[in-house]
């Protein structure tokens, strides 16, 4: 479920970086043995920023501007984002988690007692 907070538009989930750099390189019609290649990071690095697993780093940022284009500053403002939506929503559940505390507190006894 996402919310509209002040006329702005929150989402409820994440996307990671390397979903738009997956389908900039099959629209590109890319393989990344290709990026690989052309950018100088191992096959295993691409794959694992494709699939979530690794962050797209400033060094990784110009290599990717250079070679699928867009600034460094996209795919930058992209790791960036993901980072800030990924702790929103962390943050979204420390007050549920917080509080089962709550729960231990007689507050009917307290109520009776005034």
């Amino acid at each position: 479920m996402s919310s509209l907070i002040a006329n702005h538009y929150v989402p409820d989930y994440a996307v990671h970086p390397g979903e738009m750099l997956k389908e900039y390189l099959d629209s590109l019609g890319m393989k990344q043995t290709e990026l690989s290649k052309r950018t100088g990071l191992t096959l295993k690095h691409i794959n694992e920023i494709i699939h979530g697993k690794a962050a797209i780093t400033p060094d990784t940022a110009l290599k990717l501007a250079r070679t699928v284009g867009h600034s460094a500053s996209f795919w930058n403002n992209l790791q960036r984002l993901y980072e800030e939506d990924i702790a929103r929503l962390a943050d979204r559940k420390r007050p549920a988690e917080n509080l089962g505390w709550l729960k231990q507190v007689p507050v009917q006894g307290m109520a009776a007692s005034g």
